[in-house]
């Protein structure tokens, strides 16, 4: 259990959400946006069977690291990459590219390999049949930044609604490195918000813990209502207006996880559990749970703006992942020294 906290610093708030069937969803005024998740990586070279990492800003790396990339996204940007054993395909689209080797932009990703119907969501009328041949395709950026005179890139991954290609996209990035530089391998280290203490996110106050459980049974259910067969729970803790309920790794100190990856409150595990930390002056949310993939992925949902396609805007997100890939740099450099 999370705990002890003062009683005055922070409120509990369940909320017990009953299953909608597909004619109340379709039927609502409003439109629920998938989640826009963001995964941030530290990008180094090293030489195979050794631990050292060489930095980036020293030769023949400083100008390698940046032409080996500007060639992979070229290559991947003419046709598309099939996986077949997955049934994924993927390819690149570059909006910017700066001086350095910097790129912004899509990572076109898609899956394919099983028919579909695709209806029309009130009347259930089929407008298309999607082959197996046919291939789904969401854009997903991604933000490549080589920061002046320092020894590492950074690399981040959108996801959309637990979608995310980076897995993939960079195992292919990693081969292509290595057979163009024997010896030599390229590591994508994952930036893990939560688990350092002296990172902006680590050291930073934690306004709100949320936790959420889905499909409970109807035994749970009895121990907080009747009449629901088929529920989720989400539990919120929320500090005062200007408290905290501490330090996000401290909280991470104190979560209770399963084998499994689910975190144990009061008795019930939660597949998902959430942070809203203050980093400045904004809200970020950042998953802390494993059982779902989400540990380390930054929520960006309510940051940024949803364009009609139901994408983030590009302006939006593009803002928003350089100043986070700021944030990193900014610790990272720190570990350097």
């Amino acid at each position: 259990m999370l705990a002890p906290f003062p009683a005055r610093d922070f409120s509990y708030c369940f909320v017990i959400v009953k299953k909608l069937n597909f004619d109340a969803f379709v039927s609502g005024s409003g439109e629920v946006p998938s989640a826009i998740g963001l995964r941030a990586y530290c990008v180094r070279v090293f030489r195979k069977g050794e631990a050292k990492l060489l930095p980036l800003n020293d030769n023949p790396w400083r100008e390698a690291v940046p032409e080996f990339f500007q060639a992979f996204f070229a290559n991947h940007s003419s046709s598309a990459t099939m996986n077949q054993e997955k049934e994924r395909m993927w390819y690149f689209e570059e909006l910017k590219r700066g001086n350095r080797g910097d790129s912004q932009g899509y990572i076109h990703y898609g899956t394919y390999g099983f028919e579909a119907n695709f209806v029309d969501g009130k009347s259930r009328r089929k407008r298309f049949v999607r082959t197996p041949s046919d291939v789904e395709v969401i854009p997903l950026f991604y933000d490549l930044w080589f920061p002046v005179n320092s020894p590492f890139g950074l690399m981040a991954f959108q996801s959309f609604a637990g979608r995310s290609c980076k897995e993939i996209v960079s195992n292919r990035i990693r081969e292509n490195f290595e057979a163009r530089y024997p010896g030599y391998s390229l590591g994508f280290r994952k930036l893990m918000p939560a688990v350092d203490p002296k990172s902006p996110f680590g050291d930073a106050p934690v306004k709100n813990l949320l936790f959420k459980r889905r499909k409970m049974s109807s035994d749970d259910a009895e121990n907080y209502m009747s009449g629901v067969d088929s529920w989720d729970l989400e539990l919120s803790i929320k500090a005062e207006r200007r408290g905290s309920l501490g330090k996000l790794f401290e909280i991470m100190q104190r979560l209770k996880k399963t084998d499994s990856g689910l975190v144990t409150f009061d008795g019930v595990d939660y597949e998902e559990v959430l942070a809203d930390v203050r980093i400045g002056s904004k809200i970020r949310r950042v998953g802390l749970s494993d059982a779902e993939g989400d540990f380390g992925v930054i929520d960006l949902t309510d940051k940024i703006e949803i364009a009609a396609n139901g994408h983030p805007a590009p302006h939006s997100i593009i803002q928003e992942v350089r100043g986070i890939l700021e944030n990193f740099d900014h610790i990272l450099r720190r570990e350097e020294e």
